[in-house]
């Protein structure tokens, strides 16, 4: 009997032990994509280390023309629609959260732990129209108004750092036609604002691309100055206030958001090239990396590429890649070795986010 107990607990040791270990080592980096069916847009969830594995997120569409797709929440469990009002917050099972009626809901954006929206909202009227942004729980509870300035034209939308501590939010002040970066707190207190036009010397009119650096100390920004989509790509340091010019003027056009590698040394994004490309459509956009000093810039793909993400990891970049037949999600290593097919040939795919705790 003693005899058996030994053998019992050498074989547990040997072989159930690293068994359990090998499982709860494995990888696993779960994200949302999007499949257009029968006119709709269907949402499922998968995992790039194991794309076989698909979960249908059984949500209703958003019921709107201009902006059909749900705005969701980083840890995937929540989702809003707005754009037209009213505003719904519903979690995956499409229970209805909180609902907001208001005649100019507009842009939602989700806080890095998913527990609260910013929303951009019409606080004027017909005869002086002016937006305003608030903040609320997810629930719908909570809501708290952070900038009212019916002297300024504030663009709906703002920008939470990713250590949930601050806001972005781009405005043209007291009438100026100059383009504004404001930094406020979570209670709207303005701690910072920057004057684009200036600080880039004339090459930023309505910047976009907004996005900041991992460690919340800088802002990526997009400078579109003429018909031609040419930018200027900046990084602003929101410290000392300084100006690095990533990419001049003209080199690149179209460029998306730039996303930060998750050690804040690069920056991933598409465009295309400007003296080759003109016009530009989205069968020209390729991959590019640079070095966030503006060294290094490559391209890591052919035309007919976008959306491009770096896996929270950093060891991969999944992307959309455009054809005859409709978009598919590809993936490959975070230097552009190892292109592939997520989902072999399926098509009218695009991926949306990935799903972070």
């Amino acid at each position: 009997m003693r005899y058996n107990k030994t053998i019992n607990k050498i074989f547990f040791g040997i072989f159930i032990i690293p068994l359990l270990a090998s499982c709860a080592l494995r990888p696993s980096q779960l994200f949302i994509f999007r499949s257009f069916e029968n006119g709709q847009y269907i949402y499922y969830e998968s995992d790039i280390y194991n794309p076989s594995k698909i979960e249908k997120l059984n949500i209703p569409q958003c019921d709107n023309d201009l902006n059909p797709n749900p705005i969701w929440s980083p840890n995937g469990k929540y989702y809003s629609c707005s754009f037209p009002s009213p505003l719904f917050v519903s979690d995956i099972s499409a229970k209805t959260l909180a609902e907001l009626q208001n005649n100019g809901w507009l842009f939602a954006n989700w806080s890095p732990d998913s527990q609260y929206l910013t929303i951009g909202y019409d606080g004027g009227d017909l005869t002086r129209p002016y937006f305003e942004l608030a903040m609320l729980k997810h629930d719908g509870t909570g809501f708290t108004q952070l900038v009212k300035d019916s002297n300024s034209q504030i663009i709906p939308y703002s920008y939470w750092s990713p250590d949930g501590k601050y806001l972005a939010y781009q405005a043209f002040l007291n009438g100026s036609d100059d383009d504004y970066l404001v930094i406020v707190d979570l209670k709207g207190k303005e701690l910072a604002q920057y004057n684009l036009w200036r600080l880039t010397n004339g090459n930023t009119k309505e910047a976009d691309g907004f996005n900041w650096s991992p460690d919340s100390k800088k802002i990526t920004f997009l400078g579109n100055f003429n018909v031609n989509m040419d930018n200027g790509w900046y990084i602003l340091d929101l410290k000392s206030g300084k100006i690095t010019n990533l990419i001049f003027e003209g080199a690149l056009c179209g460029a998306d958001t730039p996303g930060w590698f998750p050690d804040g040394e690069k920056l991933l994004f598409t465009a295309a090239n400007c003296p080759e490309q003109l016009p530009v459509n989205i069968f020209d956009y390729r991959i590019y990396t640079i070095n966030s000093d503006g060294s290094n810039l490559k391209s890591l793909t052919d035309a007919s590429v976008g959306n491009a993400h770096w896996s929270p990891d950093g060891k991969f970049i999944i992307f959309d890649k455009y054809t005859d037949q409709g978009s598919e999600i590809f993936i490959m290593n975070a230097d552009g070795t190892n292109q592939r097919n997520l989902f072999g040939n399926q098509s009218h795919l695009s991926f949306i986010q990935w799903i972070t705790p």
